[in-house]
This record gives structure tokens, C-alpha cells and sequence, in this order.
């Protein structure tokens, strides 16, 4: 939703008659807060979705580095007791 500088100052004019300067700046700093509160909640699911991939990359990747040694290691064991 995109606005334009004179649709967002025609909704400020119609904001201050329909409240008020007072109530106005009241509304408009609680508007703030859930705006912060908004922001802080989208980039706390973000880290959280992140860490979480993260984690199962890093899963993967540490169980395919487990899996590849546990190869190489049945490889030289095996050389080993051919000689």
C-alpha cells in the first residue's frame, strides 16, 4: 500500500479535525508503539526462522561430514587387512 504525499497529508488534516491536536498526538504515539511492537515481532520470527534453518543445515551438513568419515574410515580399515 503506497501512498502518496497528498493522500498522506489529506488523511492528516481529516486525522487532526476528526480528533483533535491533543488526542491526535495521543493516537499517533500509540500508533508508534504498535508499530515498534510490529517490527520487533517481525525481525524476532525472522532470527527465529533463520537460526532454525540454520540449524537444520547444520545438522545435515555435520551428519554427512559423520557419515563421510565413518566411510573412510571402513576404506583404510579395509586396505589395512587386505595387506
Amino acid at each position: 500500500m503506497d501512498l502518496s504525499l497528498s493522500e498522506m497529508l489529506a488523511v492528516a488534516v481529516i486525522a487532526l479535525l476528526v480528533f483533535g491536536p491533543e488526542e491526535l498526538v495521543r493516537k499517533s504515539r500509540k500508533l508508534g508503539q504498535w508499530v515498534g511492537k510490529i517490527k520487533t515481532g517481525a525481525n524476532n520470527f525472522k532470527i527465529m526462522t533463520e537460526e532454525a534453518i540454520l540449524s537444520q543445515s547444520e545438522k545435515k551438513e555435520l551428519k554427512d561430514i559423520t557419515e563421510s568419515q565413518i566411510e573412510d574410515r571402513i576404506k583404510d580399515l579395509s586396505h589395512k587387512n587386505q595387506k
